[in-house]
């Protein structure tokens, strides 16, 4: 995903849009931030973001605007905590990968590397990753080669 920078005369604004683009933006750049942290600064965002303070000002007026974080006065400084919750949209909270797997191939009664991908929203290695494991474990069970490769809970 190329980063929009700083926006001139005549370009869109990245925060032009739906909050839910939004979100994914702003998540896409600061995830490991808000990890650990429960607010960003200017300099923060600058930083991980790669802006000058101008274009970073922008950009945090448009994540205040879109209800992603707020914007607090403490004098000298301003920061903003995160108004929505921490996790990435789409991630069941409590639930690991693994048990995603297993509860899916449970219910429709195998897995492939493409669902699983699509499931957890992964790339092809971490699927493969995931997939493996549970199939040295002996949770899942594998039948065929390649794309044709099914996983299928233990005992059926």
């Amino acid at each position: 995903m190329t980063r929009p920078h700083a926006t001139t005369a005549g370009e869109e604004s990245p925060f032009r849009t739906n909050p839910s683009a939004i979100s994914r933006y702003f998540f896409h750049d600061c995830e490991r931030f808000f990890r650990y942290n429960d607010q960003i600064t200017n300099s923060d965002y600058q930083r991980l973001n790669q802006l000058d303070a101008l274009a970073a000002g922008r950009e945090l007026r448009g994540l205040v605007q879109a209800g992603l974080v707020q914007q607090q006065i403490a004098h000298p400084w301003t920061y903003y905590p995160l108004t929505v919750p921490r996790e990435l949209p789409g991630q069941r909270q409590g639930v690991s990968q693994d048990e995603q797997i297993l509860t899916y191939a449970r219910e429709k009664g195998s897995v492939g590397s493409a669902e699983c991908q699509a499931l957890l929203k992964v790339d092809y290695k971490r699927a493969w990753y995931l997939l493996k494991n549970l199939t040295e474990s002996g949770s899942l069970s594998h039948r065929g080669k390649g794309k044709g490769r099914r996983y299928f809970p233990s005992g059926t």
